[in-house]
């Protein structure tokens, strides 16, 4: 892997030289947030809903993320990786009783719903091999229900530290428990149950702590030299969707974790998909709160109203529409149709459930100016997805570039340019070097515009290209030094949005430069 130096981000590294880059691609979603069980700190690729509740949900546990996942799934996603954040990092436990002592075991991942049971036997075990027992761990969806989810065998395991299978060294790579710290120099005791007829049981995990403590906006956004939170992501090559969750189901997510997130998207080129803030219950409290200029990004995106549904008791309540958004724009992506902004040819979102707060297309068009998209009833499990827009109201580079489908139609170009000339990080700058990452871009942008991905009937009118001597002067000879100017229409043919990607070895500087049009990329 390589690290991009001004960023901390982890890259798998891109194509040789001798590669076209590919114009498609499946779209890479992650969720992050709080959970309630489950790895933590690490991706976890789920394809489907009830993957999804053997790693992370637990019975009877109301969970936002499991509700949201269901709603991704239900609306045409087909893969996502879910990275879970906690508040703390206590675990469950397990004593196995010793003659000396007792072995004990903490649950790999952290909280009380992480339930794990052990059981000790010596079958097939002789008297030459002492020290040595048999161990077996299983993860179970809970004490009430210990249907058994995942389980690892380990036979014939030694407490002796100079015996090949000492037990330290086998449980270094178990994904149920965390190595011991300390282990009793005695073998420890079978766990059976029974006078007449002896069988093996199992010993349960000691939940002592009822409730786990929510992440804060600092939990999620994490470290990056830990890689925990946000960061926990840079193991991804790709990312185009982030959804995040806040640590409480009535908090928003703090501006630190907001502003963190939007700068980990500009970076990985991906959109961040966020929840209207609680406090806006009406179209007027939206706009008055959009019109303060809290945060505009051409990365984030957001909509309103939140969606009104029943729990299984049949209580009405109100959700996020997250989810359901999020498996939108995945599954529109082949359709080159993500949302649109005429609410009457407006993509739709599935579901048994309606918008809390009931929309005119007059209200819709006004959201839509402050950067905000909407949701609007279809028929009775459909409901409008309109707006077209992210947050960014003011500045940036064009109405057009604003809008929400031509800006992730960019960061995937962007992107895919970035990662795939990384090769050129180990070459010599030099106007052979120039005119080889000229011709791949080039090809690239070429198959785009032919499939329509572009504005502009001809090369000429939809993409321009300039690495030379202009653009390298000061970099001539040496070795991984390289800026690329790249102009892309992606509206309207010969107005072109203009991108400056200079690559400093394997770190890659993209600046956005504004519009440009014919005549300026022809001097």
């Amino acid at each position: 892997m390589s690290d991009l130096t001004n960023t901390g981000v982890f890259v798998v590294e891109g194509l040789s030289r001798d590669k076209t880059i590919p114009v498609h691609r499946n779209a890479v979603t992650a969720f992050l947030g709080p959970a309630p069980r489950g790895p933590v700190n690490r991706p976890v690729q789920v394809t489907g809903y009830d993957q999804y509740r053997r790693i992370f949900g637990a019975p009877g546990c109301h969970s936002r993320l499991e509700h949201l996942i269901r709603q991704f799934f239900a609306n045409g996603g087909d893969s996502v990786w879910i990275v879970r954040v906690v508040g703390s990092s206590r675990r469950n436990f397990i004593e196995i009783p010793c003659t000396d002592g007792a072995l004990m075991l903490r649950a790999a991942n952290p909280g009380p719903l992480e339930h794990i049971r052990a059981s000790v036997d010596y079958d097939g075990i002789t008297a030459l091999e002492p020290g040595c027992f048999n161990l077996v761990l299983q993860r179970v969806r809970s004490v009430t229900e210990p249907l058994v989810e995942e389980q690892e065998t380990y036979n014939r395991v030694s407490i002796d530290q100079g015996d090949l299978r000492y037990i330290g060294h086998m449980l270094a790579q178990s994904r149920l428990v965390m190595l011991p710290t300390k282990i009793p120099t005695m073998s420890p005791l079978p766990t059976i149950h029974g006078d007449a007829v002896k069988v093996v049981s199992y010993i349960d995990c000691q939940v002592d702590w009822p409730r786990e403590a929510a992440p804060d906006d600092y939990d999620l956004v994490g470290s990056a030299s830990a890689t925990t939170g946000l960061f926990a992501l840079n193991s991804l090559p790709d990312l185009d969707v982030l959804c995040i969750l806040s640590g409480k189901e009535d908090r928003d997510i703090g501006p630190v974790a907001q502003l963190a997130a939007d700068r980990y998207c500009t970076t990985r080129q991906a959109m961040l998909v966020v929840d209207p803030p609680v406090a806006w219950k009406s179209v007027m409290d939206a706009v008055e709160d959009q019109g303060q200029l809290r945060l505009t990004s051409l990365n984030i995106m957001t909509y309103f109203p939140l969606l009104r549904t029943r729990s299984d008791s049949g209580e009405t309540i109100i959700v996020s529409a997250m989810g359901a958004v999020a498996g939108a724009l995945v599954a529109s992506r082949e359709k080159r149709n993500l949302v649109a902004r005429d609410y009457r040819n407006a993509v739709t979102i599935r579901g048994r459930y309606r918008p809390s707060v009931d929309l005119t297309n007059k209200q819709s068009a006004l959201l839509a100016r402050f950067g905000v998209n909407s949701l609007m009833p279809a028929s009775r499990l459909q409901m409008k997805f309109c707006g077209d827009v992210t947050m960014a109201r003011t500045g940036g580079l064009t109405g057009e570039w604003k809008a929400l489908t031509h800006r992730r139609e960019g960061l995937f170009v962007v992107g895919s340019i970035r990662k795939s000339t990384i090769w050129a990080a180990r070459e010599s700058s030099t106007p052979e070097l120039w005119s080889e990452i000229s011709e791949q871009v080039r090809d690239f942008l070429s198959k785009l515009r032919s499939e329509g991905r572009l504005a502009g009937e001809f090369d000429e009118q939809a993409f321009y290209i300039k690495c030379d001597a202009d653009t390298n002067a000061h970099g001539v000879g040496q070795t991984g030094d390289v800026t690329l100017l790249a102009g892309i229409a992606f509206e309207q043919a010969n107005k072109f949005s203009a991108f400056k990607f200079h690559r400093a070895g394997d770190s890659c500087e993209i600046t956005e430069l504004g519009v440009q049009s014919d005549s300026f990329q022809r001097n």
